[in-house]
């Protein structure tokens, strides 16, 4: 209910009508006269109750949402759902590239990072189609899948500035990562 155009003791009125609980008693404890005007009651209550207020969450916070080691993707999707979703303002390319960076299922991450998705909809389809691979994975149905939690690959380490050589079509192709 917005009451922009309404005057401040119609306000004040109102105002007890929408508490709950503590919030009621508090407002029945101040003395009768004691409130002159509605942005008095208005820093009054948010100092009272200031400490309830759960804090804006920013993308910093997401930022520190990492799959760990022994969490399923569907989990650490779930979770990082439920933070994504508490980030006000939060861009559809940041999110992609956050979860990208915070997952630590290779398979995953490389197929995002070399296919993007250009809306967060088709990153959790995608998603979700991994989500059913792990679970297989997990419960034993597939063995050609990478191993994550225990850092085994098909593919040798590269440390940084080291070279990777591939044959494509006959041609050796030399290639230096930076990691």
């Amino acid at each position: 209910m917005g009451l922009y155009n309404v005057s401040d003791p119609i306000r004040c009125k109102i105002f007890p009508t929408t508490l709950k609980e503590s919030a009621q008693k508090w407002y029945e404890s101040l003395l009768d006269g004691s409130i002159y005007d509605f942005a008095m009651l208005t820093e009054l209550f948010k100092a009272q109750f200031i400490t309830s207020i759960p804090p804006k969450k920013r993308l910093s916070d997401l930022k520190k949402c990492i799959q760990r080691p022994d969490e399923s993707l569907k989990d650490f999707v779930e979770r990082f759902n439920r933070k994504a979703v508490q980030v006000e303002k939060l861009n559809q390319d940041t999110t992609i590239d956050v979860m990208i960076d915070n997952t630590c299922m290779n398979k995953f991450k490389d197929l995002l990072t070399i296919d993007l998705t250009e809306s967060y909809a088709k990153l959790m389809d995608r998603a979700y189609n991994f989500i059913k691979m792990d679970e297989d994975y997990r419960l034993g149905r597939r063995t050609d899948y990478d191993n994550r939690s225990r850092g085994k690959s098909d593919q040798p380490k590269q440390g940084p500035g080291m070279t990777k050589e591939r044959v494509t079509q006959g041609a050796t192709v030399r290639k230096t990562l930076f990691i």
